[in-house]
């Protein structure tokens, strides 16, 4: 099974009511080397400016101008299902992996429609993800809180474009190499 690495900037901390504005999968296999990559801004929701959380928008870097040209949600989907996918009931499964992932696959869950339709393609995501975090834990368990950059600075990783979808991503397969090999 090859490893599906997801990070997704948002609005907010609330899945059911904050949005994804910036979202990265990049396919690799168990040794880290890419095979795929899909990434790209996203529009926010018709009603996201009720909801946003200022502190998120600010770490998120979003501005009107950067995100005047985003797609809609449901066109990244289908970019998504086209780069990723496959037939319901044939492919591989992949491992999601991420930071925290959990955090991002719940909002995954919620915005997109990767699983519900077994007639058409679609991503099959493995139902237990890897954790970069839980993986990592050994050299950041000192730290308070526990912060990708905090495990980067320990192995050494680079985290060039910090809470970007694609520059955590990049950090994410940094990491896990140097972890495992």
């Amino acid at each position: 099974m090859n490893l599906l690495w997801i990070d997704a900037e948002t609005t907010g901390l609330s899945s059911d009511k904050h949005s994804i504005i910036d979202i990265c999968f990049v396919e690799t296999n168990r040794k880290g080397v890419e095979q795929k990559r899909y990434t790209s801004k996203i529009k926010p929701s018709a009603d996201w400016k009720k909801y946003a959380e200022s502190r998120a928008m600010e770490v998120n870097h979003y501005t009107d101008e950067e995100w005047a040209e985003a797609p809609e949600i449901w066109t990244v989907e289908e970019a998504l299902i086209k780069v990723f996918g496959t037939d319901a009931d044939k492919g591989e499964l992949l491992i999601p992996a991420g930071w925290n992932i959990p955090f991002d696959l719940g909002f995954i869950r919620e915005k997109f429609n990767f699983w519900d339709d077994k007639s058409r393609k679609r991503i099959k995501f493995y139902h237990h993800p890897l954790d970069l975090m839980g993986l990592g834990w050994n050299y950041i368990k000192d730290k308070p809180r526990a912060h990708l950059n905090d495990l980067c600075d320990r192995l050494g990783a680079e985290l060039k474009d910090a809470h970007t979808a694609e520059g955590d991503v990049n950090a994410y397969i940094e990491c896990y190499k140097r972890l495992l090999y």
